[in-house]
């Protein structure tokens, strides 16, 4: 829970501090980022070993996951084309939001109950 909470607080921290003008360390985004990568792929294994979360869901996280790596070459090779990488960006931003609202999905549903076999007939002793 700290990874997540460094990785997600910590950006957002950085982001506001950026808005107000305010310097940033240059290592604070990149440990950061990390700890939401990590965070990230802690929180795919245990939804793929729980029964509760729909491969699908999991799916979804890990295409985000992987769009997040693939994004970064591309963006350096789009250097002067920043629209272009923007729009990627947001791509793989919605594929983390599928994933988010698939899993809080999973979770509301109930677990599947195994079904009561039917009661044994009673016989007489006699």
């Amino acid at each position: 829970m700290g990874l997540g909470v460094l990785g997600y607080g910590g950006a957002a921290v950085v982001g506001v501090l950026e808005a107000v003008g305010g310097s940033v360390s240059g290592e604070l985004p990149f440990v950061c980022g990390l700890a939401g990568l990590v965070w990230t792929v802690l929180v795919l294994r245990a939804q793929w070993r729980d029964g509760r979360w729909r491969r699908a869901t999991v799916l979804y996280g890990i295409a985000s996951l992987l769009m997040v790596f693939a994004l970064a070459p591309v963006g350096s090779l789009l250097g002067g084309a920043g629209e272009t990488y923007y729009d990627a960006a947001g791509a793989v931003g919605a594929l983390m939001v599928v994933w988010l609202a698939r899993s809080a999905h999973d979770l509301a549903d109930p677990r599947p109950q195994p079904v009561a076999p039917p009661p044994l007939p009673v016989r007489p002793r006699g």
